[in-house]
Order: structure tokens, then C-alpha cells, then sequence
């Protein structure tokens, strides 16, 4: 940015605290403040690290597709803003946070597991890794999760005023629903037991850095503009065709929405919060990757549809809609996830790529119009459709001041 309006800053990683484990609890950040109020910040990052050890028994269980990074079934960030009042400005599930972090930046992140201790780190996303069993074993595990606080691909001088504004909150904390040891396994009769990595007692680690851009004296001039990150899930249990799955949240402008199909976990390894994932449905024509093997599963949802008031504004197939978009995207150094795909409505090249292009779903609230899911499901138990939506309150504006 330049001219009078021009804003300095300078980028920096900084550790923030843990976030203690018990099982099936929400625990908070534990620095007595929550999030610190001295800086805008970008994303956080979290490291995972713990271990799985699987004794006794003799029939193994299935691992899940949402394993290991499933162990955080939640993440929230909420607090009371200055302007806002209580507000949560993101909620979205673990494995959401993991996968979405890869998509957004374009690589994939650390999800590593040290097999008994012995067999050295194997990465698990690549397309020779081990596939995870549910046999007697001590799994040690790190997963490293990126949570994009900035809409995906967007123009520097645009993230700017997106980025997460801790001095106008009042209070503002990061807060984790924790799984348990049945988060990594469903079924069998083998015991189950988490501990610290690499150790046979302890905790779970989870450790949270925040990446923050200091806008010294600047930052008084910036006023960013809200995002809110939230899920629903659907069930997806009877078949039907061009019928509705899901209404969309309206009033705001669509960046993204993000589309998962799945079956969720049971028979003992049903997360508290969410949905753990037994295993994701829908694979592109190249090789997705699932816990280190590589798994392609029929899609049930297999043509999707948006349609604003009745009329069809977007109609794919699952398959080609999920290769198109690993096309567009370039993701050369990775996969798209087994099971996810994205609308992006700010499309375009990187380089031209301006957010301001976002859906404007706020004349179809006003009107009371309808913006919809629809498309094609072939049902059946334990099905489920995850719509991430990426809303924000206002996008910029572009013109000459001559013409202001």
C-alpha cells in the first residue's frame, strides 16, 4: 500500500502457551489473558504431540480417516469484542483445521508417527507412508496445524485488513474440545491409553504460536474488517436427487465454502463435539491421501448444485469438480484431501486474484431469497456433509479518488 494510507509492519512468529489435554473437555489457552492484545496476527499454528498405545486384546480396530489430528475434535475462537459483543469469530473442527490449512497455503503440513518407537518419523502423507493399524503398538504422533486466520490467496495489501484484531477485543481466547483415546480407533478389543510423545505416561502437548504483523503506531489506523469461520453437518442418509441439502448463511460476502463427505465414526469412538470421521467418501482421479495409504472411496454425493432463489449458479459432478480445482489451484506439492472440495468465489490467478470478487449474499437476505445447497445423495448410515463457510462483513472497494 502507498500514499498517505500506506501502513508499516513488520512480520514475526511468537509462542504463545499450551493448551492443556483432558479428555473430552474444552480447555482454554492457559495464559491468564487468553490471546495477548499487542498484536495483529495473520494465523496461528499449533503443534500436536502425543502417543497411542494400543495393548491387550486380539482384534484390531479401524483406524479413522480423521486420525491422528481427530484427537482436537474442536477449535473456537471467541471473545467479547469492542464493537461486536460476544462474538465467535471461528469454530471449526480439528481435522477441518489441518487439511484446510494445507489447501490455503499450498503444502502439506507435518503428520508424522514414530511406529514403536523404533522405526524412525514416517511421514504419514505421503503415497508410500504405512498405512496405521489398529494392532498392539506405541504410535508416537506430531501433527502440525495451520490455522489461516486471512482468507486463502489473497493480495498482501488486502490481507491486511483481515487480519485478526486483538486490541479491540475485550477478551479473546483460543478454546480446544479435546477427543480421547478412541479418536484414533473404532471397534476391537484392544486397550487404549494417550500419554506425552514418546513416553509411557504424561499428556498429550499441544503447543500455540501466533504469527503477527507489528503495525507499531499504525495500528490505530486500521479497523479490520470481521470473518467468521463456522461448519454445520448434514446427514446424508436417504437418497435423493436435485433436492435440497443445506440453506447457506446469508447477510455477509462468500469468500469460500468448503464441502467434506464422510461417515462419521460410532460403536464407541463417537467425538463429543463434531463429527469423527471413519472415513471420507468422494476421491479425485489422481491419488488423495488418507493416514498414509492411499484410499479412493465412490462419492455419494456425486453431482452438487448452488442455486440463489430457485435458479442453478453453480452444477459440477464430485469427480471433476474436485480435479478442475486441484488444476486451478495448482497443487503441485500435494493432493486434494479424500472427500473435500471448495467453491472459491474469488477466483482467478493468484496475481489477480482480488478478494473483492467475493459472493454478495447481502440483497438476498434483504429480499428474503433463498441460496441453497441442492444436488444428487446416495444415502446411507452415518453419512454426513460438512459446509465450511468463510463469511465476511465487507470487502474492499476499488475507484480513483476522482470519481469519489
Amino acid at each position: 500500500m502507498s500514499g498517505s494510507g500506506a501502513f508499516g509492519f513488520e512480520l514475526g512468529k511468537l509462542r504463545m502457551d499450551i493448551i492443556p489435554f483432558l479428555a473430552k473437555q474444552r480447555q482454554a489457552l492457559s495464559l491468564t489473558q487468553g490471546i495477548p492484545k499487542d498484536y495483529f496476527i495473520y494465523a496461528l499454528s499449533f503443534r500436536l504431540q502425543y502417543r497411542e498405545a494400543i495393548t491387550a486384546g486380539t482384534t484390531n480396530g479401524t483406524v479413522l480417516a480423521s486420525a491422528p489430528e481427530g484427537l482436537i475434535e474442536q477449535v473456537e475462537i471467541s471473545g467479547n469484542h469492542k464493537v461486536f459483543g460476544d462474538y465467535v469469530r471461528l469454530r471449526l473442527q480439528g481435522s477441518h483445521i489441518y487439511q484446510r490449512g494445507n489447501i490455503w497455503g499450498g503444502f502439506q503440513h507435518e503428520r508424522s508417527a514414530n511406529l514403536n518407537a523404533g522405526a524412525g518419523v514416517q511421514d504419514l502423507n505421503r503415497d508410500n507412508a504405512p498405512t496405521l493399524t489398529g494392532a498392539v503398538a506405541n504410535l508416537d504422533f506430531s501433527v502440525n496445524y495451520m490455522l489461516h486466520l486471512v482468507p486463502p490467496r489473497t493480495r498482501p495489501e488486502e490481507a491486511l485488513i483481515y487480519l485478526l484484531d486483538p486490541p479491540l477485543w475485550n477478551s479473546l481466547n483460543v478454546f480446544v474440545d479435546w477427543g480421547d483415546q478412541t479418536s484414533y480407533v473404532q471397534g476391537g478389543d484392544r486397550t487404549l491409553a494417550l500419554a506425552a510423545y514418546g513416553s509411557g505416561s504424561g499428556s498429550p502437548a499441544l503447543t500455540v504460536w501466533r504469527h503477527i504483523a507489528k503495525l507499531k503506531a499504525d495500528r490505530f489506523k486500521l479497523n479490520p474488517v470481521p470473518i467468521k469461520d463456522t461448519y454445520i453437518s448434514i446427514k446424508a442418509e436417504t437418497t435423493f436427487t436435485d433436492s435440497l441439502v443445506s440453506p447457506f448463511n446469508v447477510g455477509n460476502f462468500l469468500r469460500s465454502l468448503i464441502v467434506i463427505t464422510g461417515v462419521r465414526a460410532s460403536a464407541g469412538s463417537i467425538a463429543k463435539v463434531g463429527d469423527a470421521w471413519l472415513s471420507l467418501n468422494g476421491g479425485a482421479g489422481q491419488v488423495p491421501i488418507s493416514n498414509g495409504a492411499q484410499i479412493i472411496a465412490a462419492p455419494f454425493y456425486t453431482r452438487v448444485k448452488i442455486r440463489k432463489d430457485d435458479i442453478a449458479i453453480r452444477d459440477m459432478d464430485w469427480v471433476p469438480w474436485q480435479e478442475w480445482l486441484g488444476d486451478s489451484l495448482d497443487l503441485s506439492h500435494f493432493q486434494l484431501p479424500n472427500g473435500w472440495s471448495i467453491w472459491d468465489f474469488a477466483e482467478g490467478e493468484v496475481a489477480d486474484n482480488t478478494i473483492a470478487t467475493s459472493f454478495d449474499t447481502r440483497q438476498i437476505a434483504l429480499q428474503n431469497l433463498k441460496l441453497t445447497l441442492e444436488g444428487d445423495v446416495t444415502g446411507a448410515v452415518d453419512q454426513r456433509i460438512h459446509l465450511l463457510h468463510n463469511e465476511l462483513a465487507g470487502i474492499p472497494v476499488y475507484g480513483s479518488a476522482a470519481s469519489a
